[in-house]
């Protein structure tokens, strides 16, 4: 069923692979989806257009957010967490 001209709706689980590219296929992003970016997010990895550089571009901070990192950050994490809850709290 088309909802609009760029939009579709389909209730067909085969249609799946279709729609969402697997690890197989390459797309690009849509342009439209590129116009609404500005200034710096248009250089960033989510402003990147094509498949393989989005690919290069989104590997690189994959470090920083390992298990292993965000494990070592967990303390951080909470502290920071229960400050601004005791905040938000005070001011209600």
């Amino acid at each position: 069923m088309r909802i609009g001209p760029s939009e579709l709706y389909c209730n067909d689980p085969s249609f799946i692979d279709e729609v969402y590219a697997s690890s197989g296929r390459k797309r690009d992003k849509h342009a439209h989806f590129l116009a609404m970016l500005t200034g710096p997010n248009r250089l960033s990895s989510f402003g990147t257009a094509e498949h393989d550089l989005h690919r290069v571009r989104r590997n690189a901070p994959n470090r920083f957010f390992s298990r292993a990192q965000i494990m070592k950050l967990e303390p951080q994490i909470k502290q920071l967490t229960e400050q601004l809850c005791e905040k938000l709290l005070s001011e209600y």
